[in-house]
């Protein structure tokens, strides 16, 4: 029971840091409206976490701060992604992904991709500004 606790207090801890990077988002002058979500989905073979911090552009673009966690046996996929999306789909400018056994390192691992989400985060928004009008997936 102990390894579950460790868990549920990764998964907030992660939560927080995207509320953090919510409320940045929003006091940018580039962004129009802030959404924060997340979802919990248990399926016949996994359980997926994900939360996402999403902010609308002046340009008609929009912005995504993505993580999530999917649970299988004793195996965890851990994602962090940065993506552009306009009409016409999205396109992914920054992404990190690590596999690991969900109790012994889960909670590091979940910090690790939040707090490189944090770290990246004005690098990030100045990069997706700075692509124009192109179309997000044409990323290079």
């Amino acid at each position: 029971m102990a390894s579950t606790y460790v868990s549920l207090r990764a998964l907030a801890n992660a939560n927080e840091q995207m509320v953090n990077l919510c409320r940045w988002l929003d006091g940018q002058a580039e962004v129009l409206n802030v959404t924060r979500g997340s979802d919990i989905r248990v399926y016949s073979d996994s359980i997926n976490v994900e939360l996402f911090v999403e902010g609308d552009l002046l340009d008609g673009r929009a912005v995504c701060y993505w993580l999530e966690v999917r649970l299988a046996g004793d195996d965890c996929v851990a994602e962090a992604d940065f993506f552009l999306q306009d009409k016409d789909g999205q396109c992914t400018l920054r992404e990190r992904r690590a596999v690991v056994d969900r109790e012994a390192i889960l909670a590091d691992v979940l910090s690790d991709l939040a707090a490189n989400l944090w770290k990246h985060r004005h690098a990030d928004l100045e990069q997706a500004i700075g692509r124009g009008v192109h179309r997000p997936t044409d990323c290079s």
